[in-house]
């Protein structure tokens, strides 16, 4: 296999890990796993601005930088559900805060 096939197939793989990544259970607690993959994004969309993937003929420069784009477009979807998902968290977070409070005023009107 020469260095330009396996650079195809590390940029497909993490094309992949970014899709399971949002599969995993609880992947919004793994922080580590989120922003080692977000930063693996920018070091690829760099890469291939940068130097990019040889052997495409003529279209070598056109396939690197929609392939970047392409991450680009990660970075940005893999940011937003992240700050969705905090946002949930943090709602749910006040939410249950609001009941436990609610709930010890109760014990309290009961131990009265």
């Amino acid at each position: 296999m020469d260095t330009s096939t396996a650079e195809l197939f590390a940029v497909i793989a993490l094309l992949g890990v970014n899709n399971l990544v949002f599969r995993v259970p609880g992947w919004e607690r793994m922080r580590l796993l989120f922003f080692g993959v977000q930063l693996l994004n920018m070091a690829t969309l760099v890469f291939l601005l940068a130097i990019g993937i040889p052997g495409f003929g003529e279209a070598t420069i056109t396939v690197n930088w929609v392939i970047g784009l392409l991450f680009m477009v990660h970075i940005l979807t893999n940011n937003s559900r992240y700050n969705k998902a905090l946002g949930r968290h943090l709602a749910e977070s006040s939410e249950t805060k609001r009941k436990r409070a609610r709930m010890h005023a109760a014990l309290r009107r009961g131990e009265e």
